[in-house]
């Protein structure tokens, strides 16, 4: 089965104001095809360092990264020297080992909001939360921290959230579990704004979970509670980031909460920078980051290779803590308006977002344009809008994202 090329361009989400409308330019399959090949082969120019293949003790070494070059993550650096800190993202999955070298010292652990009664160091528990926290923000270990994963973010921290179940949890055939699924994880986004966090990353559907990633269908389809703690989050100022799902090939159908209006949903390519086969492409789906075969931190000092658009929407949430870190002042919006920018041809590129960001806030008023920041809050006050409108609808763009 061939994996289709991203054509067109994503839809955007208009849930968030931006400050000036823009549109995505229309390319060719050809084009597209060139593109992901120059990034792949341009690997020295971005390598952020360290040697190719595993450090000692098994752990990957940080030039293993390949989807870390695919970014353009090293350039994003030199631009956002302060690689996410002063930043806190919320990582709402099934839990985040906080005792992980890559993670040690980064991560605050919430409350258990899936009553699953799960715990800690059993077989289905932090195994997807601990890989997509390492992508986010892992800072590698060893000598210069060039061992282990290492994060888009490096220095940002991690709000961890257990809303969801791992996707081979037994658990998932128990509808009285699954069933509730949907208002956890909305008040894990609600606990996620409580404290301040400036981006939250999502979870998969609990309705297209399991391996064959259909699940239980009555988990699917969110919930008002869900729905609302979205429209909470927007009006204060927090950058959501969905997985877009991973039944593409399967059942195909609109998985939540990638679809909510506001939430910047990210669908997963191959290392070809193709799409996957099991990547959704729904119209919601914003952009694309890589997703497949991604090394990660695993529970305790192990290391994992998972493929799910989770991956890509963790990729998606660094980039973004890296711009929220650099540049506070800019509202939520302006932030999606940034990586959108930062995806031209469909892919997203940390270093081409950041320089975004740049020219979104050289727009801005007053002498602290542009400046070094601390703290990614931004300038609208937490109780604010963080924006100058209110929730919408998915608008499409200029194309659709499409396998073949």
């Amino acid at each position: 089965m061939s994996i289709g090329l991203l054509r067109g361009t994503p839809r955007l989400v208009t849930a968030l104001t931006v400050a000036t409308a823009f549109t995505l330019p229309v390319i060719s399959v050809a084009a597209q095809a060139s593109a992901a090949a120059a990034t792949i082969t341009a690997a020295s120019a971005d390598e952020p360092g360290g040697a190719p293949g595993s450090a000692p003790g098994g752990a990957p070494a940080r030039a293993s990264e390949w989807w870390l070059t695919a970014l353009g993550v090293s350039r994003a650096w030199q631009a956002a020297a302060g690689r996410g800190g002063g930043v806190t993202v919320a990582v709402l999955s099934t839990g985040v080992d906080a005792t992980q070298p890559d993670l040690a010292g980064d991560v605050t652990a919430g409350p258990d909001l899936s009553r699953s009664g799960r715990g800690s160091g059993g077989p289905f528990w932090g195994y997807e939360g601990t890989a997509v926290a390492s992508l986010i923000a892992g800072h590698g270990h060893g000598r210069g921290g060039t061992a282990g994963i290492t994060g888009v973010a490096p220095r940002a921290k991690i709000l961890s959230l257990r809303v969801t179940l791992e996707y081979n949890d037994p658990l998932n055939a128990r509808a009285a579990i699954t069933n509730r699924l949907p208002d956890a994880i909305a008040a894990g986004i609600r606990y996620a704004v409580s404290r301040g966090v400036q981006v939250i990353a999502l979870p998969l559907d609990p309705g297209a979970l399991g391996p064959s990633a259909t699940g239980d269908p009555a988990a699917g389809g969110g919930s008002p509670a869900e729905r609302a703690a979205v429209t909470f989050a927007l009006a204060h100022n927090v950058l959501l980031v969905a997985p877009a799902g991973d039944n593409g090939a399967s059942t195909g159908s609109v998985t939540y909460p990638a679809a909510y209006p506001g939430v910047i949903a990210a669908g997963a390519t191959g290392r070809d920078g193709r799409l996957t086969p099991y990547t959704s492409t729904r119209s919601y789906v914003a952009l694309t980051a890589p997703g497949a075969n991604l090394r990660e931190a695993a529970p305790g000092r192990g290391y994992d290779a998972l493929s799910s658009s989770d991956m890509s929407a963790a990729l998606t949430a660094g980039a973004a803590a890296l711009i929220r870190s650099r540049y506070p002042r800019l509202t939520a919006a302006q932030v999606a308006q940034a990586l959108l920018r930062g995806a031209g041809h469909g892919a997203l590129n940390a270093a081409t977002a950041v320089a975004a960001a740049a020219a979104v806030a050289g727009t801005l008023p007053g002498p602290a344009r542009g400046g070094q920041g601390t703290s990614g809050a931004g300038a609208a006050p937490q109780g604010g809008s963080g924006g100058s409108g209110s929730t919408a609808t998915h608008q499409g763009g200029a194309g659709t994202i499409a396998g073949s």
